[in-house]
């Protein structure tokens, strides 16, 4: 099933890419920030995509779905053709409790491909910070976070990490239609953007970074949900490591992940939120992630980045000739920028962020 989602997914990306084209119409304007000003990088693109000797941390959020089981064994097989088995490791957290499950169907993958695991219930920054804090991760370049229904079977690995580097950011991600913040779509016009905000569904790290949001981002990761850190993270680890503000996060554009959204949130529960038991949940959901976002603005009012997810955008975008463009919002996102609760946006209630995922 998934991978008709997937294939669906990237027809959508297709769709969009037509409609954001200069001859699309007048239906198109408005969509995407313009260009206010260009810079010349100080470092030049490397000529050539060569196999780099990145090592990679997977760490991965899982049920013991069918589905779900299948498409991490297809992630790590890519990560590893794409990277070579020694430099991809595979830390998998059952947030199910339900380790025992993948042990009876894939023993023998389980063994030959999973060096660390754990059955921890909660939300994947809550395993990260549980598990990660005391964790050596000096042998690893990057640390990628992922959610159980990305899928990165069609991702240029190598692409994507060498953008990553020459972006100097400290948190990337590959652009991604269906995702929670409309700025983390591709841009076919950029190589990479430079963006304040970024996702806790599949973001990459570098090590210090997240040892540092870890261990120093005070109250950031809260208990009952994951709202509010991807709008702080970013100028947290600006001020925190020296980096010029508005530089710490990029999306990479030219490499693209597909975001299948198993639904698996306990919000969702079984059922279509029609049924009282769903809506519940639901509903508890939201307000769980409402307390929490609130909270992490209280503690960090000079990291958190205020505003609905329809109305954010990326703030640079480097092309591919390796020269920065300062963005600015359309002039209907800069009016909609003017006031903290849009009334017809399906995606904010005030100041909140999607719901959750895993």
């Amino acid at each position: 099933m998934y991978l008709l989602v997937r294939l669906a997914t990237l027809f959508r990306l297709c769709q969009r890419t037509l409609a954001d084209s200069p001859d699309c119409g007048r239906n198109c304007q408005n969509t995407q920030p313009v260009l206010l000003q260009t810079n010349i990088l100080v470092d030049e693109p490397e000529k050539g995509l060569q196999m780099r000797a990145d090592k990679i941390l997977a760490f991965i959020s899982v049920s013991a779905n069918t589905t779900v089981m299948n498409l991490a064994r297809d992630n790590v097989a890519h990560l590893r053709l794409s990277m070579g088995r020694e430099n991809v490791d595979v830390y998998m957290v059952h947030y199910d409790l339900k380790k025992k499950s993948w042990l009876e169907h894939y023993p023998e993958w389980y063994s030959q491909n999973v060096q660390f695991a754990a059955e921890q219930s909660g939300l994947k920054p809550q395993h990260m910070q549980k598990l990660l804090s005391g964790f050596n991760m000096s042998k690893y370049t990057w640390v990628w976070a992922l959610d159980e229904d990305i899928d990165l079977t069609g991702t240029d690995m190598i692409k994507f990490l060498q953008l990553a580097s020459m972006s100097k950011a400290e948190i990337v991600m590959p652009a991604a239609e269906r995702v929670a913040f409309p700025h983390q779509k591709p841009n076919l016009g950029c190589s990479y953007r430079y963006a304040d905000v970024i996702d806790v569904m599949f973001p990459v790290f570098r090590p210090d970074a997240l040892k540092t949001v870890l261990l120093e981002c005070e109250h950031c990761i809260q208990n009952e949900s994951t709202w509010g850190l991807s709008r702080v993270w970013c100028h947290f680890l600006s001020r925190k490591r020296g980096i010029q503000r508005g530089r710490a996060c990029a999306v990479v554009d030219e490499t693209l992940a597909v975001h299948v959204n198993f639904k698996s949130h306990p919000k969702y529960a079984k059922g279509n939120h029609t049924d009282n038991r769903s809506m519940h949940a639901y509903r508890s959901a939201e307000q769980a992630g409402h307390a929490a976002q609130k909270e992490v603005r209280r503690w960090h009012p000079e990291d958190y980045v205020a505003g609905c997810p329809s109305v954010m955008w990326a703030t640079e975008c480097v092309d591919k000739a390796g020269i920065s463009h300062l963005l600015v919002p359309t002039n209907a996102a800069a009016s909609n920028l003017s006031t903290s609760h849009h009334k017809s946006d399906p995606d904010c209630d005030g100041d909140d962020d999607p719901p959750d995922d895993r």
